[in-house]
């Protein structure tokens, strides 16, 4: 019995490899003869054809159209690549950058001919959770067959190892779940470039914004090697870093009345460094209303319009949002080529664009940017 099937096995496996082969030649949306030619064709029974057909459909090599019969799938052969996404982030950030990330994303996969789709994960782990993931993202990498992954805004390493356990090839944004495959924005490169800005115009101690609340052990190591590099070039023993509380969820309120109450303390920063755009949205909003005019060197994201209304007047330390996804899908086709290649590690740095208006714009009160 048992040599039996073993021999039933070989035959299914010997038929699925015959039909893969004529889906090749065929090519995606071709239909495939009927199923009474293939089974005199293969010499097979209608009960085994139908098995073997069926497990092809469930792999998206085929599809079948009863009463059309059996088609070539139109992602045959496709790589399919998937976006993951911090939905808290996604929905509760005031920053393009989500909607800027997707259009890229999206871009990109139409390049390559990938099949691309995205989806919204509380990927932060979260107490009392019974799974290291949504029911959702389960259910999509079974039934989607994704051959990879790029995570975003991701903090759950269980969300990581789920994908890997599935053959899921991932590449991360950031170093949150020291991914082996890894894009990242030089933080520390930005910070430098802004403070030699600033020193050739003769400032020496400018206040800098930092995004990074105390909330994981990256932004708590991140903040202190960017305190490190700021009180080394300003040559100061008491540097004015603003950084979020750990429940800040809205960077440019924040920001705005972290201003708004120095001022009113008799404060005035000589300029102003940030590393985050939202915050330094926030900052413009609380200088507009004092009627302070400083020198501003701000992180923003290439072709994002959170600035626009103040480019001309803000030193602006542009990050390019086609050259991380770039980098993202280059580092996942080389695992995709060779399941064993070593980890990498890319830093993405910033080009400054010095600003060349001299006049204060008004800020406009009501400017929001939506997703």
């Amino acid at each position: 019995m048992a040599k039996q099937n073993c021999t039933g096995r070989e035959k299914s496996a010997a038929i699925r490899q015959r039909l893969i082969a004529t889906a090749e030649v065929l090519g995606r949306g071709a239909q495939l003869p009927s199923v009474r030619h293939l089974c005199r064709s293969l010499g097979v029974s209608v009960a085994t054809l139908d098995k073997v057909l069926g497990q092809l459909e469930q792999e998206g090599v085929l599809l079948c159209r009863h009463g059309s019969g059996v088609f070539v799938a139109e992602d045959f052969g496709r790589v399919h690549v998937a976006l993951i996404y911090d939905e808290a982030a996604f929905h509760s950030s005031g920053s393009p950058f989500p909607r800027l990330l997707v259009e890229e994303t999206r871009k990109r996969a139409a390049l390559l001919d990938e099949r691309f789709s995205i989806l919204l994960e509380y990927a932060r782990d979260q107490k009392g959770a019974s799974s290291c993931c949504s029911d959702d993202l389960k259910r999509a990498v079974r039934n989607n067959r994704w051959n990879g992954a790029l995570l975003v805004g991701c903090q759950n390493k269980a969300l990581l190892e789920y994908l890997h356990e599935h053959d899921v090839a991932t590449v991360e944004f950031g170093d949150l779940l020291e991914s082996p495959f890894q894009v990242t924005l030089d933080y520390k490169d930005l910070l430098i470039q802004g403070l030699s800005y600033l020193a050739s115009k003769g400032i020496q101690n400018p206040w800098l914004l930092l995004p990074f609340a105390d909330n994981s052990n990256r932004n708590s190591a991140l903040k202190s090697a960017c305190r490190e590099i700021f009180l080394e070039h300003t040559k100061s023993q008491f540097a004015h870093i603003h950084c979020p509380p750990r429940d800040a969820c809205d960077l440019r309120a924040d920001t705005e009345q972290f201003f708004l109450k120095a001022f009113a303390e008799g404060k005035k920063p000589e300029a102003l460094l940030s590393l985050d755009d939202a915050m330094t949205v926030g900052a413009w909003r609380a200088l507009d209303a004092c009627g302070h005019n400083i020198p501003v060197v701000s992180h923003s994201n290439e072709g994002s319009p959170i600035l626009a209304v103040l480019e001309r007047r803000i030193t602006r330390l542009e990050f390019s949002i086609e050259e991380m996804i770039a980098g993202m899908f280059e580092l996942l086709e080389r695992q995709l080529g060779n399941a064993k290649t070593p980890g990498e590690t890319r830093s993405i740095q910033s080009k400054l664009f010095e600003a060349t208006a001299h006049r204060l714009p008004v800020f406009p009160k009501t400017y929001e940017t939506s997703i």
